[in-house]
């Protein structure tokens, strides 16, 4: 604690801290973001879905998905929210390019284009190395912590 008071955080940190304190509002904005045009099958999305995440859990995310958006549970054509959140489920197990290409796959729209998946797999990249940087921080802050209630019991 003494540590983080005594250093000011740059503005990269800050962002990061607001991000991960108040994720809702981000992740809220990031679905409402996403623009698709184009079909797909629920029942296509929901087979790539069980392939990586197995039937239970890919029942369970759905259920999750037609609570929160008040969704028909017979509904056939999947929207650009299910698309996106079938991709942000995927990107935890396989990343985020693979996710986009897989969902891709099953979906019917336009080809991307080659600067497209370099982008695509330049966001992947940097994902990595913040997924990376994040773990270190809390790692540093576990020790951090562990220090911190030595010298309280020490103290004590």
């Amino acid at each position: 604690m003494i540590v983080s008071v005594s250093f000011k955080a740059n503005y990269r940190e800050r962002n990061y801290a607001e991000m991960f304190v108040d994720i809702d509002k981000y992740i809220n904005n990031h679905e409402n973001a996403f623009v698709w045009k184009g079909t797909a099958y629920v029942s296509d999305i929901q087979k790539v879905l069980k392939r990586f995440l197995g039937e239970e859990r890919t029942n369970r995310a759905l259920s999750i998905f037609k609570m929160k958006y008040n969704i028909a549970p017979d509904y056939l054509m999947a929207d650009a929210r299910l698309v996106k959140f079938a991709e942000n489920l995927l990107t935890g197990h396989i990343g985020t390019a693979s996710a986009k290409i897989l969902i891709e796959s099953v979906t019917k729209e336009d080809k991307i284009s080659l600067p497209e998946v370099l982008k695509i797999l330049e966001e992947s990249k940097e994902n990595l190395i913040i997924n990376k940087k994040l773990t270190e921080t809390s790692n540093e802050l576990k020790e951090l912590s562990s220090q911190l209630k030595k010298q309280i019991n020490h103290y004590s």
